[in-house]
């Protein structure tokens, strides 16, 4: 372990996402999803258990068994919270999102000094987005 000053220069190294509880959106007609190599067929009032936020309006989701990415809305409510821009409600018009998930975002970092750590704070850090 090791503590930061403000503007001390860290890398930022990988990053993991933990899910603490599944968000939730339902389907509201009948769609294929594309599921990575395979798509899959999904029906009125069945649900996507919500992982994490990928980023560019893209979740990270279960469905039938299979892990999946695809773009999903944010409940209106959410969208200023997270900075996400534009109407996303109009993304997807075969589903809706009812809650996001809680997550808990790591980072780990290397200082100036060679030393390495995690860190859950990496709002206090520039160009970590790319570590997820």
């Amino acid at each position: 372990m090791f503590r930061l000053k403000p503007g001390d220069p860290v890398t930022g190294l990988t990053g993991v996402v933990v899910t603490l509880k599944p968000g939730k959106a339902v389907i509201d007609r009948p769609v294929t999803l594309d599921c990575g190599s395979e798509n899959l067929e999904a029906k009125p009032h069945e649900v996507l258990s919500l992982l994490h936020y990928e980023g560019e309006g893209n979740f990270k989701f279960k469905f039938h068994g299979r892990i999946c990415i695809d773009e999903i809305p944010w409940p209106v409510k959410r969208e200023k919270e997270f900075g996400v821009l534009g109407d996303l409600r109009e993304i997807k018009t075969y589903l809706h999102t009812e809650t996001v998930p809680e997550t808990i975002w790591w980072v780990l970092v290397k200082n100036s000094d060679g030393k390495v750590g995690w860190t859950n704070e990496h709002g206090h850090f520039e160009h970590m987005d790319a570590c997820e």
